[in-house]
């Protein structure tokens, strides 16, 4: 088992390949191997400008998030091409609070990191 900084919360990772901190693996791009309303908190950190239809994506993510659930994503706002295989997107917080409106998220709070070199777009948002 993976404990994320609590000893008492359980903490799974998901890819698309097998790899280090990966508990399983998704069937697809667009589907986790998961019931519905199976997690407390969803986080995504550094995925989604690699995911190219990010609508389908990010419902996926809602689907497994339980009622009241948190969701987390971060993703660059900037930054180089850095294609895994692919580089779609760069977000800014008003793309990232229509996605979560796509998704029947409530945004509770969507910013920039201007500091970062990558101004790392941040939404929090809840089921």
């Amino acid at each position: 088992r993976n404990y994320f900084f609590n000893p008492l919360w359980h903490y799974e990772g998901c890819d698309i390949e097998a790899g280090p901190n990966v508990d399983f693996t998704m069937p697809d791009n667009y589907s986790i191997a998961k019931n519905d309303d199976t997690y407390d908190v969803v986080i995504s950190g550094q995925t989604m400008e690699h995911v190219e239809f990010i609508w389908t994506w990010i419902i996926e993510l809602q689907r497994v998030l339980k009622q009241n659930g948190l969701m987390i994503i971060i993703a660059p706002g900037g930054g180089p091409i850095h294609r895994h295989p692919v580089d779609c997107w760069r977000f800014n917080p008003d793309g990232m609070n229509a996605l979560a409106k796509w998704a029947n998220l409530e945004v509770l709070e969507s910013f920039i990191d201007e500091k970062s070199e990558w101004r790392d777009c941040v939404l929090v948002a809840k089921k």
